[in-house]
């Protein structure tokens, strides 16, 4: 995650998000930075990934959320720099809109044409204009 994203999502934070509540972050794995830092008041932060590492609560599959959290039971939902690493992006983003609460807030980043490959472990999508 480059600095100017994790600035991004400090600022956003601050002008529209008050009070998060409970919050999960899916691709939580820090490797090139985290944005929990800037979530430190809300009542309950959990990162999963797909494997341990620093940041992460859960080890758990994108695609297998629902298997452990139940429908509409965040506040808010984070995935950072994750969608592009996910065979199946649009599953994830169904899981997504289905875990947070109607009136919760969702930050959703991605790389796009022109950011290098990174594999970790895959590379499958750059999201363009079209």
């Amino acid at each position: 995650m480059t600095p100017q994203i994790q600035n991004w999502i400090k600022n956003t934070k601050k002008l529209f998000i008050k009070k998060p509540g409970r919050v999960l972050e899916i691709g939580s794995k820090d490797i090139t930075g985290s944005v929990r830092e800037f979530f430190d008041d809300a009542s309950e932060y959990i990162g999963t990934d797909m494997e341990r590492g620093f940041g992460v609560d859960v080890i758990i599959d994108a695609h297998n959320l629902l298997k452990k959290f139940k429908k509409n039971s965040f506040d808010g939902l984070i995935c950072c720099e994750m969608l592009e690493h996910d065979n199946d992006p649009f599953k994830t983003i169904s899981i997504m809109n289905q875990l947070v609460k109607k009136d919760g807030f969702l930050i959703v980043t991605t790389p796009t044409f022109g950011f290098p490959l990174h594999r970790h472990p895959k590379d499958y999508f750059r999201y363009g204009e079209d």
